[in-house]
C-alpha cells in the first residue's frame, strides 16, 4: 500500500488538459468573477500594449481574475461600501491541478508536487509562470515592515477546518467570521463556514454563500476571511491564490479611514512531506510588490497569529460536521478512512490524531468528540 501512495507525475498531455477545464471552469462555473482582463486577452478582444490602462497597484492583470468595476460619484457623495454584501460575493476558487496519489472511496485521485519559489525569483514577463505555481510567504520582518493588525484563532475553527479539508481528496473552501476592533486592530476569527458546494454545483454556490451569510448575521459575526485546501501540496499560496486574495482585501478594504482586514489560510491535509502527522496550515494576506521588484503579482505575507482554545464544543459546530459529512458521503472524491494514509497508518487515525491537536478544553481527556468523529465517518 505504501508504495502505492509514492508520487506520481501525470504526463504533460494530461496536465494541459486539466489546464483547459480549469479555465473553462473559471469563465462558466462557480467562481462569478464575470469578465475578467485575461478573458478578453484570450479571445484577441484585447491585447496589451505600453501607455494603456494599467493597474499599477495590482501589477498582475494577466494572471489575476478580478472583478473590475467603475463606480462614478460625484465628490460630494459619502460612500461606504456594505463590506458583508460585496464581499460575500466573494466566489469559490477553481481548484489547483497538481498529482500525488491519494485513496478514496471510489477512486485514486493524483496531485501534482511541485516546489514552492521565493517572490524575488519570479520574473516579469515570464511565460513559464503558471497560475499554479507556488510562492513562500514572506515575513514582514524580512522586508522589514510590522504586520498592520494583530490576530487571533479559535481552535474551533481549526478543528471544523481540519475535518472538512479531511473529508475529500479534491479543494474545500470555506469563509472565515469573526470581530474587528478598529481601535486596537485585532482580528478575531471565531467560526468557520464550510462551502457545500463542488465544482458540478456552480448553480448553487450563490445559495450557499447567501446562508452562510444570514447565519453569521444572526451570530453577530462579520466576514473576515476565507479559507480552502491542498488537499496533498504544501500550504504555500499559488500565484492564482495572491491573486484571489488581493482581489478580496480590495473588496473589503472598505473607504476612507474605515479598514476592514482579510486573512486566507490554507491547510494542507495529506502533504505527506511534512514530518508531522497533523495537517500544515498558512495564515497569509497579500502586499503589493515592492517598487523595485520584477514580479508580476502581489507578495504573500505570512500573517502570526495567537491560538485561542476553546472551552468546549458548541452545539453549532457538531451540526456544522454533521452536514459537512452528508454533503462528501458518496461523492467519488469521499475519502475511505478505513484505507492507509501512509504505512501502517490509516486515514482514521491520520484524522483524529491532526484533531486532537485542536481539541476545545474540555475534551483533552475525555475523547468523546473523537469518538464521534470516528462513528460520522465510518458509519451511515
Amino acid at each position: 500500500m505504501a508504495d502505492e501512495m509514492e508520487e506520481e507525475f501525470d504526463d504533460e498531455n494530461d496536465c494541459d488538459e486539466e489546464s483547459s477545464i480549469s479555465e473553462n471552469f473559471v469563465k462558466t462555473a462557480i467562481t462569478g468573477r464575470g469578465v475578467t482582463l485575461q478573458m478578453l486577452i484570450i479571445d484577441g478582444i484585447i491585447e496589451p500594449g505600453n501607455g494603456l490602462l494599467t493597474l499599477k497597484y495590482l501589477c498582475c492583470s494577466n494572471d489575476f481574475h478580478f472583478k473590475i468595476e467603475f463606480n462614478y460619484r460625484s465628490p460630494g457623495d459619502n460612500y461606504k461600501p456594505d463590506v458583508q454584501e460585496e464581499a460575500l460575493n466573494l466566489s469559490m476558487k477553481e481548484p489547483e491541478k497538481k498529482s500525488t496519489k491519494i485513496e478514496t472511496g471510489n477512486k485514486e485521485a493524483r496531485v501534482k508536487q511541485m516546489v514552492s519559489v521565493h517572490h524575488s525569483n519570479l520574473r516579469k514577463g515570464n511565460q513559464d509562470l503558471k497560475p499554479g505555481t507556488f510562492v513562500l510567504c514572506e515575513s514582514f520582518k524580512s522586508l522589514g515592515k510590522t504586520q498592520p493588525f494583530t490576530v487571533s484563532l479559535s481552535t474551533n475553527v481549526l478543528l471544523l477546518m481540519d475535518f472538512h479539508c479531511h473529508l475529500t481528496s479534491n479543494e474545500v473552501v470555506g469563509y472565515l467570521g469573526g470581530t474587528w476592533n478598529t481601535q486596537t486592530q485585532h482580528l478575531s476569527i471565531i467560526e468557520a463556514f464550510p462551502c457545500k458546494s463542488q465544482l458540478s454545483d456552480g448553480h448553487k454556490s450563490a445559495d450557499v454563500e447567501e446562508e452562510i451569510k444570514k447565519v453569521m448575521k444572526r451570530r453577530g459575526l462579520s466576514l473576515v476571511g476565507w479559507y480552502h485546501s491542498h488537499p496533498c501540496s504544501q500550504p504555500d499560496p499559488s500565484i492564482r491564490d495572491i491573486g484571489c486574495q488581493m482581489s478580496y482585501q480590495l473588496r473589503m478594504k472598505g473607504s476612507g479611514a474605515t479598514y476592514y482586514p482579510c486573512v486566507g489560510i490554507i491547510t494542507s491535509p495529506f502533504h505527506k512531506v511534512q514530518s508531522s502527522i497533523d495537517s500544515s496550515y498558512n495564515m497569509f494576506m497579500v502586499m503589493p510588490p515592492l517598487e523595485d521588484e520584477p514580479a508580476d503579482c502581489g507578495i504573500p505575507m505570512k500573517v502570526a497569529y495567537v491560538l485561542n482554545q476553546n472551552q468546549s464544543v458548541t452545539e453549532e459546530l457538531l451540526s456544522e460536521m454533521k452536514k459537512v459529512r452528508d454533503f462528501y458521503r458518496g461523492t467519488d472524491d469521499w475519502i475511505n478512512f478505513n484505507h492507509s494514509w501512509q504505512s501502517s497508518i490509516k486515514y482514521i487515525d491520520k484524522l483524529k490524531e491532526s484533531l486532537s491537536r485542536k481539541l476545545p478544553a474540555d475534551q483533552m481527556d475525555s475523547g468523546t468528540l473523537l469518538d464521534f468523529v470516528e462513528h460520522l465517518v465510518l458509519n451511515n
